[in-house]
């Protein structure tokens, strides 16, 4: 879902240049700064977009509402218009368009170039990106601003979180919050903000869990802290790092040696019980060759603090939407699966490689190999592999 936003972004930009102008004439030329799903797909199909339509909406409906918002398109573009809406709104009222346009137009020109509009902005005691604010404004591309472009500020209602500052504090008064009513980081981001299990919270998914969670200070400031990228969602990392990266190593390595964390599972479930103990996962994990820290994995995902994993706990992660065409972080596995395997692997061919199944795979070694008898002619290797990315470097 985020590749497919990211290119409709980058194809928007292509046509249009900054995201307001696209907004406007292609998504929302009424101004209401509201998107239905509908609205979406006639306007891709007008772009000729051929990327996934659902996984796009996905990513933009991101409470399943059936509308999407421009802020949600675009937070960082929306933060700055939001800046303006919100001080118009202090200074004017409900509805400021009208007066803001008159305070901006003194002379009553109708009509203002960029300069004009935004010199006349800062007038007003307007503290923010005057110039860029009046280039966007005009998205019809005229050349000049009228008063009917401030119209979206009487139609606009931005989230809060928009025009708040980051409270690193707060940030961490919800966090103490969620783990001392649930004691485990993963249950509560799973119960609480992350119910469809995408790793992915929005604001709405946000102040949702702050109702269930009784916290009541400063929300927005909250959440930008959290949200430190402005990206408008947040993932288990920004929750509990550590426990993130390494699920998110896993996840990876499951999926590349099974298939899915399922297979993976139930590979490793060897009795068929449905559950593994700490010494069951730890001593299956060696076996199919993790080479992350496997103890880091299973305190991460026993969120009944049972010492034991069921299989609902571990599955969720199949919905994760995470990067799987060989990423850095993928890429440092391989590094340090390359290093540690390194003593093994000193001759300068492999006369074959052979895998029966998920798990450690068999080199065919010339037999010339080693320096003394005690050397067999097969190595065993324990490690992860991959048919992605296979390096090809002699």
């Amino acid at each position: 879902t985020a590749r497919a936003k990211r290119d409709f972004k980058a194809l928007l930009r292509q046509h249009h240049g900054h995201m307001y102008r696209a907004w406007r004439r292609v998504l929302d030329p009424d101004g209401t700064m509201n998107l239905q799903r509908s609205e979406l797909f006639k306007a891709c199909k007008q772009l000729s977009w051929s990327g996934d339509l659902r996984a796009l909406w996905k990513a933009l409906d991101y409470d399943c509402s059936g509308t999407t918002t421009f802020e949600e398109l675009d937070p960082h573009a929306g933060r700055i218009l939001a800046q303006v809406q919100y001080f118009a709104v202090e200074k004017y009222g409900k509805r400021p368009a009208q007066a803001l346009w008159a305070a901006v137009d003194k002379r009553n020109k109708l009509r203002l170039n960029y300069q004009q509009f935004a010199e006349g902005l800062q007038a007003t005691g307007f503290v923010g990106k005057s110039k860029t604010i009046s280039k966007w404004l005009d998205w019809t591309h005229r050349g000049y601003l009228l008063a009917e472009d401030l119209d979206i500020f009487d139609q606009w209602k931005p989230p809060s979180w928009l025009v708040a500052a980051p409270n690193a504090e707060a940030a961490e008064q919800f966090k103490r919050a969620l783990i001392g009513k649930y004691g485990h980081y993963l249950r509560g981001w799973r119960l609480v903000m992350d119910r469809d299990n995408s790793n992915i919270c929005n604001w709405h998914e946000f102040v949702s869990a702050c109702s269930s969670l009784k916290f009541t200070g400063d929300i927005a400031g909250a959440w930008l802290a959290l949200d430190a990228d402005m990206s408008g969602s947040i993932s288990l990392e920004e929750i509990d790092a550590d426990a993130c990266r390494a699920l998110v190593e896993f996840k990876r390595w499951a999926t590349e040696e099974f298939g899915c964390v399922r297979a993976a599972f139930e590979t490793m479930d060897v009795d068929g019980s449905g559950e593994l103990d700490v010494k069951e996962f730890r001593l299956a994990m060696r076996e199919y060759g993790f080479p992350g820290d496997a103890a880091i994995i299973f305190q991460s995902l026993d969120q009944s603090r049972e010492k034991k994993l069921q299989s609902k706990e571990v599955m969720f992660l199949d919905s994760w939407d995470i990067a799987m065409d060989g990423g850095q972080d993928l890429e440092h596995t391989l590094t340090t699966l390359e290093a540690s395997t390194k003593e093994a692997t000193q001759c300068s061919k492999l006369i074959e490689y052979s895998l029966d199944g998920p798990g450690p795979a068999a080199y065919q070694l010339p037999s010339s190999f080693g320096v003394t008898s005690s050397f067999s002619s097969t190595t065993r290797f324990g490690g992860a592999f991959s048919f992605t990315g296979r390096d090809t470097r002699q």
